[in-house]
C-alpha cells in the first residue's frame, strides 16, 4: 500500500519497487487515492512494462461492452463476423467501395485529403500498438515460462481468455481498417 508521508523506518536498501511508486506516483502528489485498474510497480514477468496493461483495457472494455473481455465468448452463429453471411457481405462491400470508387473517380481530379489519411494512419497505428503491447503482456509469462512451442500449440497456451478476446478485437479491428 502506498502511503502520502515516507514510513518512519525505512531501510537502508530500499526496495526498487518502492522507489518507483513512491517517488514517481502522480496519486502521491497530487493526494489522490489510485483506482484499482490502475496498477503498477517494478517490471517483472507478471507485469513486463511495469504498469499493468489489462487493467486499463478491462476498465474501458467494460465501460463500452457492459461485461468483462475475459467473459466472451465466440459462439459460431451469434457472434458478430461469425457467420459465413456477415463475413461475404463485408467482403462484398469491400470491393463495391473500392471497385465502383475507382469507376466513379476515374475521369475526375483527385480529392487532396492528406490531413484526413494523417488522422486515419495515426487511428490505425495507435490501435496496432495497444494490440501489440496487450498481446505482449499476456505471451511474455507464457513463452517464458513454458516456451514458445506451448504458447503457440497447446490449447491451454495460446488459447487463455484473455487472448481469444485479443484475437477477436484484433479480427474486428483488420475488417474495419479493410473498410476505410
Amino acid at each position: 500500500m502506498i502511503h502520502a508521508t515516507p514510513p518512519s523506518f525505512v531501510p537502508q536498501l530500499p526496495r526498487l519497487e518502492f522507489l518507483i511508486l513512491f517517488t514517481f506516483s502522480p496519486f502521491h502528489l497530487f493526494n489522490m487515492s489510485k483506482p484499482e485498474w490502475i496498477q503498477y510497480g517494478a517490471p517483472s514477468l507478471e507485469r513486463p512494462f511495469g504498469l499493468a496493461l489489462w487493467p486499463i483495457f478491462e476498465k474501458g472494455f467494460e465501460s463500452v461492452k457492459g461485461y468483462k473481455p475475459q467473459d466472451f465468448r465466440f459462439v459460431p452463429g451469434e457472434t458478430p463476423i461469425s457467420t459465413l453471411k456477415a463475413t461475404a457481405a463485408i467482403l462484398v462491400s469491400y470491393y463495391f467501395i473500392i471497385f465502383g470508387g475507382r469507376e466513379l473517380m476515374r475521369n475526375r481530379p483527385a480529392y487532396l485529403l492528406n490531413f484526413l489519411f494523417k488522422v486515419h494512419n495515426f487511428y490505425l497505428t495507435v490501435i496496432s500498438f495497444c494490440l501489440l503491447v496487450l498481446f505482449a503482456e499476456q505471451l511474455i509469462p507464457i513463452v517464458m515460462r513454458h516456451g514458445v512451442f506451448f504458447a503457440i500449440c497447446d490449447h491451454q497456451g495460446g488459447w487463455t481468455d484473455k487472448l481469444v478476446i485479443l484475437y477477436y478485437v484484433g479480427y474486428q479491428y483488420m475488417f474495419s481498417y479493410r473498410l476505410c
